[in-house]
């Protein structure tokens, strides 16, 4: 069974990370604020935002392969913090935005195969061939193009090392005669 896997391009991945080390930074400014309204009874609430948001912005100069990992990290150690010092409500706030800044910084992969075009939007949405009008790929970019008249177009992360663009355009061809 012969499958295409396409890697878009993710043109706001920049802007995700800076707003996630931005509510990293707030984090720690909340934490040090409560910290302060609580007469300095325990500092540990504070230092635990302050190494959590040290380990995420490292992979700013380092640029870490495990900035995934660093930043999950980070807000699992900030949610802590929170607990600690009595907002739990802030703590669920941090781990659904983890969730969600997850989700955003996933590798979008369009698979093609035979069956289906698997586009990886949030849940990953699965189309048939029987809804496309035509699918093809000129120039690094992708044109999914449905029988409903709507359109996707999406640039591809490496044209260079990507797959043989007629050979692609002819099994897309084929799928959709069928």
């Amino acid at each position: 069974m012969k499958q295409f896997d396409l890697i878009l391009k993710n043109e706001k991945e920049i802007s995700y990370k800076r707003i996630g080390i931005f509510l990293l930074v707030l984090n720690l400014v909340g934490i040090l604020f409560i910290t302060y309204l609580k007469d300095f009874e325990s500092w540990i609430p504070f230092i635990m935002a302050a190494i959590a948001v040290l380990a995420a912005s490292t992979f700013l100069y380092f640029k870490n392969k495990n900035e995934k990992a660093i930043l999950s990290g980070a807000f699992l150690l900030l949610s802590v913090a929170w607990i600690i010092t009595g907002y739990w409500v802030v703590s669920v706030l941090d781990i659904l935005f983890l969730t969600l800044h997850v989700a955003a910084l996933q590798k979008p992969i369009v698979s093609i195969s035979e069956s289906q075009v698997i586009y990886p939007s949030f849940p990953k949405k699965k189309i048939d061939w029987k809804e496309l009008s035509n699918l093809i790929l000129k120039d690094g970019l992708l044109t999914i193009d449905f029988k409903n008249n709507r359109i996707i177009q999406q640039h591809i992360a490496d044209i260079s090392s990507a797959i043989d663009e007629k050979e692609f355009n002819d099994f897309c061809r084929q799928q959709l005669n069928k």
